[in-house]
């Protein structure tokens, strides 16, 4: 499939789920896991790559702290940092 036809598929999917919460937080979770898990089957970044757009402070606490899947799932802001 093209890249075209993956994003027509992908949104074509969401707009069955966008009108329940429920499977919407499902879709959101399992989106995230996969993202999660990519790091360990793509190859990695580059220390560069890592840290775009993140402040020196920040990226030198990078390692420090490690957090689950769930605890991520579950705090807003973990989410928001995830997601940068």
């Amino acid at each position: 499939m093209t890249t075209l036809q993956l994003n027509e598929a992908l949104f074509h999917e969401l707009n069955i789920i966008v009108s329940d919460e429920e499977m919407m937080k499902e879709a959101i979770k399992a989106l995230r896991l996969i993202v999660l898990n990519w790091g360990k089957i793509a190859p990695e970044k580059s220390e560069e790559e890592h840290g775009v757009g993140l402040p020196d402070a920040i990226k030198q606490m990078r390692g420090v702290v490690a957090f689950t899947p769930e605890e991520i799932d579950s705090d807003d802001r973990l989410s928001y940092l995830h997601s940068k």
